[in-house]
């Protein structure tokens, strides 16, 4: 029964992930493929805008590439929303760093065989260090000499 209940939760993340990387994956190509048939196109009409000193076209041209050049960039704004749209962890996680809350994973205690685990999350890995942290700078002045 839990071991059904694992698998299942298991399978449903792979899906989401999956799912998230073949749409970033699609918004990249689509996003970087005006950029590319820019180059392809202007390596074949530039030469024949110099020569002939066609400044219209060659504006033109630049503008064309500063539109492609942003859609291009338009990629790394997109890749946000979507993980935060396509991940439910990531969209909770990341609402409560916003409202300087503290992680929203919890310890768990699982057994494997004949030991106990203790899995910490970050949060409370931070806090142990924070605890296990040196007295201070006075302290460790204090112990060498002027």
């Amino acid at each position: 029964m839990m071991h059904d209940l694992y698998v299942h939760r298991a399978n449903s993340f792979t899906i989401k992930m999956t799912m998230m990387i073949v749409i970033c994956m699609a918004y990249f190509l689509l996003a970087s493929t005006p950029f590319c048939m820019f180059f392809i196109v202007k390596s074949y009409l530039d030469p024949g805008y110099e020569e002939t000193n066609n400044y219209v076209a060659l504006a033109r041209s630049d503008l064309i590439w500063t539109v492609c050049y942003l859609i291009g960039l338009t990629n790394y704004c997109a890749n946000f929303f979507l993980y935060t749209a396509m991940n439910d962890r990531f969209s909770k996680e990341f609402r409560a760093m916003i409202r300087c809350q503290p992680s929203l994973r919890q310890v768990s205690i699982y057994t494997t065989g004949q030991s106990t685990k203790i899995r910490r999350t970050e949060s409370t890995h931070l806090r142990r260090m924070a605890e296990e942290a040196s007295p201070g700078i006075e302290s460790s002045l204090s112990e060498y000499p002027p």
